[in-house]
């Protein structure tokens, strides 16, 4: 089966079929839609993945999950406080550049930043990358900032699938929270807590 997408009305949501594939992605559509809650993307993926699954099932092929995946994808503009790489200690408060006198090198001109930690229960891993990128017609800098979990662990029931889904959103939303400067999680993104 060659790579098959459906795009809504809206273009901000997508279902994405592969051979071994099956993703729904919101994204921000050319309307600028209003960002979605985690919940109601859930349901929204939940009503397409039992879509397809009846499909298959109608059509007698078996279906065997293999892996889940949840990611976050954060454009990082100028507005958040920064404006050269040597100022994300702004945004991210745990990544820092720190120039000394003495030191050789200058602040950088870039930065790439990974790390991978692993999901409890070896349900499976979270990914974290920074990079720098660029958005849009005027190539506005941004920082791309993405959270990506990935696993599935024993349980590979509806529930099973469910109950990894809440644990993917929860290390996700908390690495966000402990990587993220918390005023500019107040000021940019409109964190209330």
């Amino acid at each position: 089966m060659p790579r098959l997408w459906f795009i809504n009305k809206n273009q901000d949501e997508l279902v994405q079929l592969q051979r071994d594939r099956f993703y729904f992605n919101w994204r921000e559509g050319p309307n600028r839609s209003q960002y979605s809650t985690y919940d109601e993307i859930y349901r929204k993926f939940s009503q397409h993945w039992t879509l397809y699954r009846e499909f298959l099932a109608e059509m007698g092929i078996g279906l065997a999950i293999r892996e889940c995946e949840l990611t976050y994808v954060n454009h990082i503009s100028h507005e958040a406080g920064w404006t050269a790489m040597s100022d994300i200690d702004k945004v991210m408060g745990r990544m820092t550049w720190q120039s000394s006198k003495d030191g050789f090198l200058p602040a950088p001109r870039s930065v790439n930043w990974q790390a991978l930690f692993d999901l409890p229960a070896d349900k499976g891993r979270l990914s974290i990358k920074l990079q720098p990128a660029f958005r849009g017609e005027k190539k506005e800098q941004i920082l791309l900032f993405e959270l990506s979990a990935k696993g599935i662990g024993s349980d590979r029931s509806d529930k099973g699938v469910d109950d990894w889904f809440e644990t993917a959103h929860e290390w996700i939303v908390k690495g966000f929270e402990e990587l993220t400067d918390r005023d500019v999680q107040r000021s940019v993104w409109g964190k209330e807590r």
